[in-house]
């Protein structure tokens, strides 16, 4: 597995690519702390894929600065490269270069781990992965005040315009993020297939409507 430079210009505000080589910082391993809410796509990279990084990385270095941004007592926070950051433990570094990014606020934060989970692996992650996804990323979205002028039919254009997922996946994956624990996991253990799920979120929203119906007849 190689690693590919990623446009991070636009992270850093600069006109180039190679303009970010001198922002690059090398911090110790042990000043990295995973993103906060890190634990979506863990499983997005076989055993494999991590020993070809641990042989690239022997050989070549980290050709790609891990993105971070800083915390407290001197440590950093993954937004980009939790992947290298392990790979480089099993190479035998004790530091790696890194990007800092001072001005990353929680939303953009969380739009980069999200965009880099579903440009990379997306296709890898559970059911319930890539609903979570979904749904953290248009949250992520609307809280920035983008595209809220959109009905909800249309809320999904810019995931879908930007990452090529069919308008009906992404209202699905939507759909599925509102299932219960339960029922999510049965789906991602195949107990439950997804046109059943489907059913299953038909007649969910069917009831809801239902009962708000029946609540405006009342106050009527």
């Amino acid at each position: 597995m190689t690693e590919k430079l990623k446009p991070l210009n636009e992270l850093f505000c600069v006109d180039d690519i190679e303009d970010t080589r001198d922002k690059v910082t090398e911090i110790q391993i042990s000043h990295l702390k995973d993103y906060h809410k890190g634990n979506l796509g863990e499983n997005r990279y076989s055993k494999q894929d991590l020993q070809d990084l641990v042989e690239s990385i022997k050989v070549n270095g980290i050709i790609q600065p891990l993105v971070v941004r800083p915390l407290e007592n001197e440590d950093y926070e993954i937004i980009l490269g939790h992947h290298r950051r392990d790979a480089a433990l099993l190479a035998g570094l004790d530091r790696v270069p890194c990007l800092i990014n001072d001005d990353m606020d929680d939303d953009v934060a969380e739009l980069v781990f999200m965009d880099s989970n579903l440009q990379h692996g997306f296709e890898k992650m559970s059911h319930s992965e890539k609903a979570e996804l979904i749904y953290r990323r248009n949250e992520a979205l609307k809280r920035q005040g983008r595209r809220t002028d959109l009905n909800p039919d249309d809320e999904t254009k810019s995931v879908d315009e930007e990452f090529h997922l069919s308008r009906s996946s992404i209202q699905r994956y939507l759909r599925i993020y509102k299932l219960s624990d339960e029922l999510k996991q049965k789906l991602d253990d195949g107990e439950v297939q997804l046109s059943d799920a489907r059913t299953t979120i038909s007649k969910k929203e069917q009831e809801l409507n239902d009962g708000e119906s029946e609540l405006k007849a009342k106050e009527a």
